[in-house]
C-alpha cells in the first residue's frame, strides 16, 4: 500500500536497495502521469458559492437599504443600518441599547413600511444588535 498524499501530485513510496519494495527502505519520490487540476484561490471560490446561494437575499437587502433612510427618518437612520437579510429577518446594526429599546416598539411600523414601499412582503422581523452604523 502506497501512502499518496492528495495535496501534491507526486506520491511517496518506500523502495529497498534493490529498487523495490522492501522493509529497510528509502523514501522516493514516484511522478505519475496525472492531470493538474486549475488551482483556484479559496477567497474566490467562497465568494461565488455564496453568490450563487444567496443572490436573491443580497438585491433584497439592497432594496432595503434603499428604502431604510425614508421608512425610518433621519434620525433613526443615523443611528440604526440594514446589516445582513436571512430569509425574511433584517438585522439592523445600532449605537446603543437605549436605540434598541425604542426601535423594540417601532419594529412593527417599520416592517410595515418597508413592506409597503417594496410592494412586496420581504420582511417579517427586525433583529437589533449593537454595531457599527455608518
Amino acid at each position: 500500500m502506497q501512502p499518496f498524499f492528495p495535496d501534491c501530485a507526486t506520491p511517496i513510496v518506500r523502495v529497498g536497495s534493490s529498487g523495490r519494495p522492501g522493509r529497510k527502505s528509502e523514501l522516493k519520490m514516484v511522478k505519475r502521469d496525472r492531470k493538474v487540476a486549475e488551482l483556484t484561490h479559496l477567497k474566490n471560490f467562497i465568494h461565488q458559492v455564496l453568490h450563487g446561494c444567496r443572490k436573491d437575499s443580497i438585491q433584497q437587502l439592497t432594496q432595503i437599504c434603499s428604502l431604510w433612510n425614508h421608512a425610518v427618518g433621519e434620525v433613526i437612520a443615523k443611528n440604526a443600518q440594514p446589516a445582513a437579510l436571512k430569509e425574511k429577518i433584517l438585522i439592523v446594526h445600532v449605537n446603543s441599547s437605549p436605540w434598541i429599546q425604542q426601535l423594540q416598539f417601532l419594529k412593527r411600523e417599520i416592517v410595515e413600511k418597508i413592506n409597503q414601499a417594496s410592494e412586496q412582503e420581504i420582511l417579517e422581523d427586525i433583529k437589533f444588535k449593537i454595531g457599527s452604523v455608518g
